[in-house]
């Protein structure tokens, strides 16, 4: 099963059953960000950092399944095999701690899940696609490398919510607030 972390999760792991999966697979990264595969028991198969080409993304997914079959569970040693390009630039394995973490189960009702925060009532909840743009002026077309393509969810805070109505309400143009840009540059960078 696919599952995607955001970097500010893997470099800086909540508590509970669900931290101690995101901190054993921040454990093997050889840098804060890159592309890791892990088997259900969350012992980390393969780590990322880059691609020779556009090509190698794939090969990685058949390597990485090609590990899983080898390593399904926690049963042996996982050792974890690291890259700081797929495939030409190996970088050192990370050893397994052998570390036994207890199987997830789906959240009750009313269970906290670091995946889906509490928010507070208004919140608006935003989801960003984006390409790099080219140096004439046209985007990417090639999507498939972190550099070229950003994918983000993040919250607007009620209060520059209210910042930008109160704007908006005078019915003139007008100039976003300095922090309001902030907090989306900050998600939007590529």
């Amino acid at each position: 099963v696919p599952v995607a972390l955001k970097a500010a999760l893997v470099n800086n792991p909540p508590g509970g059953l669900e931290g101690a999966f995101i901190a054993e697979i921040s454990r093997s990264k050889p840098a804060p960000q890159g592309v890791c595969v892990a088997n259900s028991m969350g012992k980390v198969l393969a780590w990322v950092l880059s691609f020779n080409d556009d090509a190698q993304v794939p090969k990685f997914l058949d390597y990485a399944l090609k590990r899983h079959k080898q390593f399904p569970d926690a049963n042996q040693p996982v050792p974890t095999k690291r890259f700081k390009q797929f495939s030409g630039r190996p970088l050192a394995d990370a050893p397994d701690t052998r570390t036994k973490l207890p199987r997830l189960a789906p959240h009750g009702k009313n269970e906290y899940c670091v995946a889906t925060p509490p928010k507070t009532r208004g919140t608006l909840v935003t989801r960003v696609w984006g390409r790099r743009v080219e140096k004439n002026g046209k985007l990417c077309e090639s999507c498939i490398s972190q550099e070229n393509y950003i994918e983000d969810i993040f919250d607007i805070p009620n209060e520059m919510q209210r910042e930008v109505a109160q704007l908006a309400e005078a019915g003139k143009r007008f100039r976003l607030p300095k922090q309001f840009v902030r907090h989306l540059a900050t998600y939007t960078y590529l």
